[in-house]
């Protein structure tokens, strides 16, 4: 919304390579209608004029309008005639630029009659369409009675000859009779012959019609066709799907019967190899069948080789079994030298253990025969002692009789020693 009102304020409007269609000339309409547009630039657009005549219908009536510029679009002989209607009534524009469009004789002939009827135009540019010198002969023709176009360019028009056609319109412009002082035309076609020229027109037009009519049924036709194309082609790709399908389906199958034969062709190579292995024993037992004696002999051998692989393990185990013996043996005598060493050890030791033994019960025996000594003397010498009341001689014979009647301290320590030796060689013995 916000473009629109710009356009519509805007005396210049320059929309160039927009790819502008037919379908956007209404909004264009539009802007003209609104405001006081004097030069509009369509060039470079994608317009023909042929699907919709509200734009030469807005040109027709148009009185602000002077530059319009439809360089470079796709305007053809069809669109041409709907502009020549419209420059027919058009009374303000004075400059139209058709360059680089699809022109051809008739679109040139529809335009130079519409000079016929316009005073206003000074400047129209058909070069790069495609007229020719059929084309170019109307216009000159037509320009010599119109008083206001000053320049008319017909030039890379491929199939013209322009060097030519283009010195023969200028020519024509540059005629001095083609002014006169109301700036009309001094040399006016007859109405007559206009008309003529007009009815000439309007069968033209009506034979197109019947022309595009037909062509239009035959689109209808081809439409049909195409739709009973389409719904055929439907059905084969269907029939295509179903078939592809299928195709994968049998390609599934053909890959497992491949996988089935490839197995199946292992299993016959090893057959194979199993029947070769088979008809070498069948060759070995043929030639085995035509020759026993050869067949016993190997036999023999066979078995003299078994003998003799048994007699050497029978050797080689016997001399195993000497080792065997001759270590036991020398391990048994080693344990008796060992057993004898090691009680030889026992009994030294038991003797030491005596002897020490010996020599401290000798100790205590004899401090306790010296203990027992010393207590058997005691009570002798109180017995000795000295009684003031009996004479000498009387002391000295009860002396005497209480040392017979005692033992000695050298006995006692006799008998001790006797008892612990006995002792002692009865533990000896024991152990």
């Amino acid at each position: 919304m916000d473009e629109f009102d710009s356009l519509v304020k805007q005396s210049k409007i320059t929309l160039i390579g927009k790819e502008l269609t037919d379908s956007s000339l209404p909004d264009i309409v539009k802007v003209l209608q609104k405001g006081n547009v004097e030069e509009l630039n369509l060039m470079m657009n994608q317009i023909t004029l042929e699907d919709d005549t509200t734009f030469t219908n807005e040109l027709a009536s148009n009185t602000t309008l002077k530059v319009l510029s439809l360089l470079n679009n796709q305007i053809s002989n069809v669109g041409a005639k709907n502009l020549s209607k419209a420059l027919m009534k058009n009374n303000t524009l004075e400059c139209l630029i058709l360059r680089g469009n699809c022109i051809g004789d008739e679109g040139a002939v529809d335009i130079a009659t519409s000079f016929l009827f316009n005073d206003t135009l000074k400047v129209v540019l058909l070069g790069e369409n495609n007229i020719t010198n059929v084309g170019g002969e109307k216009l000159a023709e037509t320009i010599a009675h119109n008083s206001s176009l000053n320049q008319l360019l017909v030039d890379s028009n491929l199939n013209m000859n322009v060097d030519i056609m283009q010195l023969k319109i200028n020519n024509v412009l540059s005629m001095p009779s083609r002014k006169n002082s109301k700036g009309g035309s001094t040399d006016v076609l007859p109405k007559d012959v206009v008309m003529k020229q007009l009815s000439s027109k309007d069968d033209i037009i009506a034979t197109k019609d019947t022309q595009l009519h037909s062509a239009q049924v035959e689109i209808v036709k081809l439409k049909a066709q195409l739709q009973s194309k389409d719904n055929q082609c439907t059905v084969h790709i269907s029939e295509l799907d179903k078939a592809q399908e299928e195709l994968t389906t049998k390609n599934a199958n053909i890959y497992k019967l491949n996988a089935t034969i490839n197995s199946l062709n292992a299993d016959l190579v090893c057959k194979d190899q199993l029947l070769a292995c088979k008809d070498t024993e069948i060759d070995l037992l043929k030639r085995t069948i035509d020759n026993p004696l050869e067949l016993l002999c190997a036999y023999i051998s066979n078995k003299d080789d078994e003998i003799r692989e048994l007699n050497d393990k029978v050797a080689l185990f016997e001399k195993e079994m000497a080792v065997l013996a001759a270590n036991k043996e020398a391990s048994a005598a080693a344990a008796v030298a060992k057993e004898e060493v090691e009680e030889e050890e026992m009994r030294e030791e038991a003797e030491e253990i005596i002897d020490e033994r010996k020599d401290d019960e000798d100790k205590e025996v004899i401090k306790a025969a010296l203990e027992a000594a010393t207590a058997s003397l005691d009570p002798m010498m109180d017995s000795l002692s000295i009684d003031s009341s009996i004479d000498e001689p009387e002391m000295e014979k009860t002396t005497v009789a209480k040392m017979n009647g005692m033992k000695s301290p050298i006995g006692i320590v006799k008998d001790v020693h006797s008892i612990v030796e006995v002792e002692a060689r009865d533990e000896v013995e024991t152990n």
